[in-house]
């Protein structure tokens, strides 16, 4: 099988590729697939303040979403590709990782208490406390080069109030949709996942908001059935 996939990055203060698309992207490559991962926080560090805007930046910075058999996003990232869904042709399946695509008041809650702490203590401490929130096991770092603290300033605060504010206006998705969530998840969980789209949810239990970390094996058979029923 042969094909591209977008992948999504999820919101992060310093580039995090090797955690999302990861181990996907590796399986994916096997089966034959390109994989092209994009850093989708990159417009917030220009003024972006919605998911609609980080939605048609990509729409027409990255052509190649026209050509894409699978669309895959991560928290942050996977809210992106629901927003892009009616933009897809049918044929596209999008799987998406723990995407708040309608974030409940207690989900809304805590991405206010980490603002909350930017404001107060700064960039790093509020990092921290997104990070711990996100638990499971730590996603792995790559300095992808120096950010001034504006920029991460700008990426943390206008994605995570970009998220809070996400109201999809969609009446469905132009293609298939597999969403995984972790049963315990301390953020973005089965009930903060927009239904307008008939997704196929399938919640893993004993995984946190990073899923296809704590339970690696399990999105593999994910993926796995995806590579084997949906795109066919």
């Amino acid at each position: 099988m042969t094909g591209l996939a977008i992948s999504f990055e999820p919101l992060h203060v310093l580039r995090e590729f090797r955690a999302f698309p990861g181990a996907i992207g590796a399986q994916l490559e096997q089966a034959g697939f390109d994989v092209l991962s994009l850093d989708t926080c990159a417009p917030f560090e220009d003024g972006a303040t919605t998911i609609r805007e980080v939605a048609e930046y990509w729409r027409a910075e990255c052509p190649s979403l026209a050509e894409a058999s699978l669309i895959l996003g991560n928290a942050l990232g996977g809210v992106v590709a629901h927003e892009l869904g009616p933009h897809l042709s049918d044929g596209v399946v999008t799987l998406t990782v723990s995407a708040p695509s309608k974030p409940t008041e207690r989900l809304r809650a805590r991405f206010a208490d980490v603002i909350a702490a930017v404001a107060r203590d700064g960039i790093g401490p509020a990092a921290g406390l997104l990070e711990s929130l996100a638990g499971g096991i730590p996603a792995p770092r790559e300095d992808d080069g120096y950010r001034t603290e504006r920029a991460m300033r700008g990426r943390l605060v206008n994605g995570l109030q970009a998220l809070m504010e996400y109201s999809c206006e969609h009446s469905g998705g132009g293609g298939r949709h597999i969403a995984v969530v972790g049963s315990e998840s301390q953020l973005a969980g089965r009930d903060d996942v927009c239904r307008c789209d008939s997704p196929k949810l399938i919640e893993l239990s004993g995984a946190g908001m990073r899923a296809h970390l704590d339970r690696p094996d399990r999105v593999a058979s994910v993926v796995g059935t995806v590579l084997e029923k949906d795109l066919r």
